[in-house]
């Protein structure tokens, strides 16, 4: 009798476990669909519900994890993920997303390790592959990186993702036409993807193109397939042209971080005048670092947007009634063009992040000067109105650890350095060709060559091959990859003139060669891709160092390599000439900024 109530007993309990299994399991797909909504706080507050209930719940710690993930809380969905491994170790998915969350923390051999055991468990999972990919690119392995690429396209032909990393792979390595070629592959598959036709637009800027013509057409292209082409200008509600005492000044972008935007943006920030501006920032940079915090800590309006959808920002941008929006990253890496679309801001502008038009009729502005937009010329290629600044159209502000200049290095070897410190997308054939010819007009001359692409084995051999095609001994270049910040500026203690790439010239590049004392000379181009380095260089009165051909270049960089003398007074005083200039003139350059904006909305009232 007692042994059949222990058996009714157990019945029971086995019942009860089996119908808290099932309710906890309904409560879990409630908490999915608001995790796929975005809707995580309501996701999380059921996932812990389940916990209490429960407390080694695989797919509640799981799914814990991966909410926290989804909100930037890295750590933390390491710790749940890790605890759900324990429970289940067999499920490759853990393995997946734990290997995600270590890569978001910059861990990347660890989410090697996560991915290759999610491998283990499931070798024919795409997704894991991709993911893989990108933790070896992120450590300089592109050879591995782009083998897992390849691999995930083999288990699934229509990866749009694969396509795309392995795109950023070859672009990163300088293959620009085969890059383009996979980004085209992932339009056909996914034709309303506007963040990969963006990367498409950016990239082209790394080619020669004859006018601004065919470049500009593609720009419009992107409107059409995602602007004013799919979005009716019935959504674009008008703001109400109240009476206001201040100028509502919205900045969006991706960059609020250690990025080349923030060198620009800073001192902006810091000096507009409060008293007739209200500046509110909103920031979509999907990890906040030093910078971030010391942008934060300026005193302007401060909103993390990060994760928002473009229904959530309109309205608050419409709660903060922004009279000016302005973009600052057009084509480039996570923008919002899609948002500018839909005009939460009776005012919009384009600014600093990008080389060109955004194609956007919707996009009232772009911000420019005279020199890198030639009036007569730049107005037809952009849907934007052009805005002239006068004095050039960035305002710098140099790293603040920057170490000071050193002596001619040229005096102390006998023997000249050129440098290039541009990313290896922007060192074409063409640029290759120019600076071994200059090599090898000076006897005993050297190249250093830094870019993050460096560290990849086969992109050095390649590079190095580009040389040797032309008769320069390897033994005459020097490469580096990646190098901490102080590090980087310390190489060009080592530098006498530096070279600057076309047709896409650098920016950031060239104002830390100038703050260091190293003068660059550029080549005059057709377009503001390659009219960036004139601009800088006429700013601060560095015009003997700007070319009109190729064939100019050539000789510029021979002729000012063979005057060490002339080299070695104008390195003592170039910071004193970037100070005194526009370049470095945060309070004049942002007066001429704000008059900009009290005009627009002057026209707009």
């Amino acid at each position: 009798m007692k042994h059949r109530k222990n058996k009714k007993k157990h019945s029971l309990a086995k019942s009860q476990h089996e119908n808290l299994l099932k309710e906890l399991q309904q409560q879990i797909l409630v908490a999915v669909q608001h995790h796929q909504a975005g809707r995580l706080k309501q996701a999380e507050a059921i996932y812990s519900h389940v916990l209490e209930l429960k407390p080694d719940h695989a797919d509640a710690l799981h799914l814990s994890g991966l909410a926290a993930h989804h909100a930037g809380q890295h750590q933390k969905a390491i710790h749940l993920i890790l605890q759900a491994i324990q429970v289940s170790p067999k499920v490759s998915m853990f393995f997946y997303n734990l290997g995600a969350a270590y890569h978001a923390m910059s861990c990347f051999e660890e989410a090697i390790q996560s991915y290759q055991k999610a491998l283990d468990l499931n070798p024919d999972y795409a997704e894991v592959y991709s993911n893989l990919g990108n933790s070896y690119k992120s450590l300089g392995k592109m050879d591995e990186a782009i083998s897992s690429y390849q691999k995930a396209i083999q288990l699934k032909p229509d990866f749009a993702d694969a396509y795309n990393n392995l795109g950023v792979v070859l672009q990163f390595q300088g293959k620009i036409h085969e890059a383009l070629s996979f980004y085209n592959t992932v339009m056909k598959i996914q034709p309303d993807n506007a963040s990969v036709h963006s990367t498409m637009l950016f990239v082209m800027h790394y080619l020669q193109w004859e006018d601004g013509k065919a470049l500009f057409q593609q720009h419009r292209v992107w409107d059409a397939c995602h602007g004013s082409g799919k979005i009716g200008i019935s959504e674009k509600r008008t703001v109400v042209r109240n009476h206001f005492d201040r100028i509502n000044v919205g900045y969006i972008s991706p960059d609020f971080k250690e990025h080349s935007v923030s060198y620009f943006i800073e001192p902006i920030l810091k000096a507009h005048d409060a008293g007739r501006f209200n500046v509110v920032c909103y920031s979509d940079t999907p990890i906040s670092d030093a910078v971030t915090l010391r942008l934060k800590g300026l005193g302007r309006k401060w909103r993390d947007t990060f994760g928002f959808s473009d229904e959530k920002m309109i309205d608050l941008i419409r709660a903060d009634g922004i009279h000016i929006l302005v973009d600052l990253a057009g084509h480039t890496a996570y923008n919002r063009l899609p948002l500018f679309v839909r005009k939460p801001a009776p005012i919009q502008v384009t600014y600093l992040g990008y080389p060109n038009t955004t194609g956007l009729a919707a996009m009232d502005y772009r911000i420019s000067d005279t020199i890198a937009d030639p009036p007569g010329l730049a107005e037809r290629w952009h849907t934007e109105k052009l805005v002239y600044l006068p004095g050039g159209f960035l305002c710098y502000q140099p790293p603040m650890t920057a170490p000071e200049i050193s002596e001619l290095p040229a005096k102390r070897t006998d023997n000249l350095t050129f440098a290039s410190f541009n990313n290896r997308s922007k060192i074409t054939e063409q640029v290759i060709h120019t600076w071994a010819q200059i090599l090898k007009s000076i006897p005993g001359s050297r190249l250093i060559l830094k870019s993050q692409a460096l560290e990849d084995a086969k992109t050095i051999q390649q590079l190095m091959h580009r040389f040797e095609d032309r008769q320069v001994d390897p033994g005459r270049i020097e490469l580096h990859g990646f190098l901490p910040a102080d590090s980087h500026l310390e190489l060009y203690h080592r530098v006498d003139i530096a070279l600057d790439t076309f047709p896409y010239n650098g920016t950031t590049t060239t104002c830390e060669a100038l703050w260091m004392g190293v003068p660059v000379i550029v080549l005059d181009g057709n377009a503001h891709v390659s009219r960036v380095g004139v601009s800088l260089l006429s700013t601060i009165g560095l015009d003997a160092f700007i070319a009109n051909s190729v064939d100019d270049y050539i000789h510029k960089a021979v002729s000012w390599g063979q005057n060490v003398k002339t080299l070695s007074s104008l390195r003592s005083g170039l910071r004193e000439m970037m100070r005194k200039s526009m370049l470095m003139d945060t309070h004049a350059f942002t007066r001429s900024l704000e008059q900009a904006y009290e005009s627009m909305v002057a026209t707009w009232l």
